[in-house]
């Protein structure tokens, strides 16, 4: 299937203070099985005081395939940072991933299957 066939996906990603973690949890975003051009990952900071900013700029700078925004989160907690990431998404689907998760590399290509079969609308 061409790649512009495969729904766009947006993945949302609450941090603050992840800086032991989230290399990890955007190396496993860039192993998916599906189009990278398909995909866009917003992260949205709770102001981390340690290096998260850093490293995921440097990711960004590193891996250029993988399209990454950071938005500022000041209230700091999941629920307004889950607002502004649907706020700003472009994806026709959106995934919600922990700043210290690693993802299956089939995860996003499961996860869009059982969207599209319209009988659901959570996974």
């Amino acid at each position: 299937m061409p790649n512009n066939q495969y729904p766009f996906v947006s993945l949302i990603v609450p941090v603050r203070n992840e800086v032991e973690y989230i290399q990890s949890t955007l190396e496993s975003f860039l192993l998916q099985d599906y189009p990278l051009d398909r995909m866009e990952t917003l992260v949205m900071d709770g102001m981390s005081t340690d290096d998260t900013r850093k490293v995921i700029r440097e990711f960004m700078r590193d891996n250029p395939t993988l399209r990454i925004e950071i938005l500022d989160n000041p209230r700091q907690i999941v629920p307004p940072a889950l607002n502004i990431g649907i706020k700003h998404s472009s994806g026709e689907y959106i995934l919600w991933v922990s700043g210290h998760s690693e993802l299956p590399v089939d995860y996003v290509s499961t996860v869009v299957k059982y969207l599209q079969r319209g009988d659901v609308q959570n996974v």
